[in-house]
């Protein structure tokens, strides 16, 4: 063969093997179960001289400065199921906030600068697809609003017709960090093809079927001597099976490495509701609704979500508001995640309000368990009165329940 030939055929074969190179996306196996529960901290507290400075002579003689705190506290469950006939998915956020102004007016005392407020978001939404158009679905949904600072609860229900659906790929995630984690330690005699890798991930998807029927004790080795025996079958690791080394690094990936779910495709809904019970006590207000939810995974380690809503009261005053929430997270590194979030918020009611909100956030993940945040806050609103983009840097706590 020519060494032209030859520099001519290399990069061809390279090409064709990154085409063939196994995606996210090429994981559709509409059956997984998944959930996330969180519970996070942040303080930040300034002394009677640090706010001191900052004010202007006729500040300083009309108000008092003072110690300056913050406190925020919230907890998030998250718990989706997804099959061929149904998906379902329901949610739960918790936000406790304690907040002390930098200063108060003359011949007021402390407790007239602080405040306290919580806030409870509660949501469930069921998907039921067609036997005939697995794509096609019918759907309802419910939601519980709180908040201490306003007079009653929300709570509206509504149901509707849709199509797509949202594949959780983060059983093939697991499998090919388990892989990366394998080839560095040189565990493997060869790299797994797109099918065992497939096969691997499906073993993978089945976790809660293997703790159901082995119990919590047992399941896990019947669950990792399952995925040894794919790989021994495929002759990419020896005859002795995966070994301690092995083992060990199995249980830090599945179970003791924090993975963001992995999600792909597109749903899209409309539909009606009904508010039982408005803030202000009111209620019988009817309203349309539209969703939209894009996924889409970018390589290994890249996730990108979109979610858009818009909901319309009917009859009244007809209040429209368009939600917009745009993320994109990034694993860096085995223990650190960068994740950024827009969120659009477009309100017409009584009181017009453009909010636009963004936070730029750095995880870094101190055991499976606990992680440690640093985020950045921008935050630009017609309601604020702060005229410009209010900045704010924080670091913070998340312990993972579940």
């Amino acid at each position: 063969m020519s060494f032209r030939r030859y520099f001519l055929i290399v990069p061809a074969v390279m090409v064709a093997s990154t085409v063939r190179a196994i995606t996210l996306e090429d994981y559709v196996d509409p059956n997984s179960t998944y959930e996330n529960a969180y519970a996070l901290g942040s303080f930040v507290m300034q002394n009677e001289n640090y706010n001191r400075q900052p004010l202007t002579d006729n500040e300083l003689a009309t108000t008092i400065p003072q110690s300056s705190y913050d406190l925020n506290l919230s907890s998030n469950y998250r718990r989706v199921y997804s099959s061929l006939p149904l998906a379902w998915t329901y949610s739960g956020e918790i936000v406790g906030q304690l907040t002390q102004s930098p200063t108060r007016p003359l011949g007021t005392s402390e407790s007239s600068s602080s405040n306290e407020s919580l806030l409870a978001i509660f949501e469930g939404n069921y998907d039921r697809y067609l036997q005939s158009n697995p794509n096609v679905f019918w759907f309802g949904s419910g939601s519980l609003d709180f908040n201490s600072e306003l007079d009653d609860p929300r709570a509206v229900v509504g149901g509707g017709v849709g199509y797509g659906r949202v594949i959780n790929a983060t059983p093939l995630a697991k499998a090919l960090r388990v892989m990366e984690d394998f080839q560095r330690f040189s565990l493997l005699t060869a790299y797994p093809s797109d099918v065992v890798m497939m096969e691997i991930a499906q073993i993978i998807n089945k976790e809660e079927e293997y703790e159901s029927k082995y119990g919590s004790d047992e399941y896990r080795r019947v669950w990792y001597e399952a995925i040894e025996t794919v790989l021994m079958g495929g002759g990419l690791i020896n005859g002795d099976g995966l070994g301690a080394l092995g083992v060990i690094k199995l249980d830090d990936v599945l179970n003791r490495e924090l993975i963001n779910a992995r999600e792909h495709g597109w749903r899209a809904a409309a539909g009606v509701n009904y508010e039982f019970r408005d803030y202000d006590g009111s209620s019988g207000d009817k309203g349309l609704s539209l969703s939209f939810r894009y996924a889409k995974p970018y390589g290994y380690k890249g996730q990108l979500i979109e979610d858009v809503s818009f909901s319309r009261t009917l009859g009244g005053d007809g209040d429209t508001t368009l939600l917009n929430k745009l993320s994109y997270t990034y694993e860096v590194s085995d223990v650190v995640d960068w994740q950024n979030t827009w969120t659009l918020s477009l309100i017409n009611s009584d009181v017009d309000n453009t909010t636009n909100d963004f936070s730029s956030s750095f995880f870094y993940e101190i055991n499976n368990v606990l992680t440690f945040d640093i985020t950045l806050n921008l935050l630009d609103s017609d309601s604020d009165n702060v005229d410009g983009v209010r900045s704010r840097m924080t670091t913070g706590i998340r312990y993972r329940l579940r």
